[in-house]
Formats: structure tokens, sequence, C-alpha cells
């Protein structure tokens, strides 16, 4: 799954998908202030997913972390680089997730 997501306000990330061979299509949502969620039912095996993220655009002072500890989801967090603070607002997340089985 290849991707670039953006986010503002209080709305959900919206994916820009290039490619997506998972075999389903996550659904994004913002579960907090710099927490992005994308979650599909089993579909993120924990020890057989990697997932590599990138702050793009505007965003270059922001840093982006991803979770996985969870076989339901993949959680990215998003903070500015100077204080820490958790931010929404995301431009051109540069986005790969690749499940192996």
């Amino acid at each position: 799954y290849s991707a670039l997501l953006s986010q503002t306000s209080t709305d959900a990330p919206v994916a820009v998908v290039f490619e997506n061979t998972l075999g389903f299509t996550p659904v994004w949502t913002l579960n907090a202030t710099g927490q992005f969620r994308a979650t599909y039912a089993d579909g993120f095996t924990l020890a057989k997913t990697q997932v590599f993220a990138t702050m793009g655009g505007a965003n270059d002072k922001n840093v982006i972390v991803a979770a996985h500890t969870d076989n339901d989801y993949i959680q990215l967090l998003q903070y500015t680089a100077s204080t820490g603070a958790a931010v929404n607002v995301a431009t051109n997340i540069a986005l790969e997730i690749r499940v192996y089985l």
C-alpha cells in the first residue's frame, strides 16, 4: 500500500493511493490530535507488517512516528519537532505499508 496522506482540522486523513496490494482498503480516522489510524480487522498481522512514513510538504518541521501494536490497525503519531506537541495538520505524508504472508 503506497499513498500520500493529508489531514486538516478535525477531519479524517485523506489518502491519495498510488498502489494497493493489501487485498483490502484501510479505513482512515483521526483518533485524537496528531493520531491517525488505518483500520481493517486482522489486516495488519503483527511481526509480518512493515510501515514506513515520512513527512512532506509544509510539515517539514514535524515528526511522524508509526505505531503497530495490534492486528487491526496501524497508528501514525504526528508531533512538532521543536516542542513535541501533537498537531493535526498534515500535508503529503508519504506512507508505505507492507504485509507479508
